[in-house]
């Protein structure tokens, strides 16, 4: 929490900003369970022109990850392959536990739908699917 007080005097006392910067507060946000607001620095470093890094993705994907947030994880997967942003073991554990935690979160939600939750599983299966199929594919 204090790292992303101070990420915030940092933007405002106008520090020209960096991966490095980001990395850190999106790394924070991990650490404290914000995914949102580390989704929200990725897109301020596009905006700014700043390159994310194998770091800034990893950081990225591991916050969704921790909020079940699978189909954003698997959106940082797929915008480091078009962006041609190196990916490794970390990238593709972190993706992969995204896609099996959201699974089991819902295998125990209970739900009235029984029907939509056998598709969310299958839509889950397949992405983690795609997942694995990335990760054997050569970059």
């Amino acid at each position: 929490e204090k790292s992303l007080q101070l990420f915030g005097v940092v933007v405002q006392s106008k520090v020209e900003m960096d991966t490095l910067t980001f990395n850190a507060a999106i790394s924070a946000c991990e650490k404290i369970g914000k995914w949102e607001k580390a989704v929200q620095l990725v897109s301020e470093m596009s905006q700014n022109s700043i390159e994310p890094s194998t770091l800034t993705f990893n950081a990225a994907i591991s916050a969704c990850e921790k909020g079940t947030v699978w189909e954003k994880a698997l959106q940082f997967l797929r915008i480091m392959t078009q962006s041609n942003v190196e990916s490794n073991v970390i990238t593709f554990n972190a993706a992969i536990s995204a896609c099996k935690r959201c699974v089991k979160a819902c295998a125990t939600y209970k739900r009235t739908d029984h029907q939509r939750c056998i598709q969310e599983d299958r839509r889950q299966e397949f992405e983690r699917d795609r997942a694995c199929v990335l990760l054997r594919s050569p970059s």
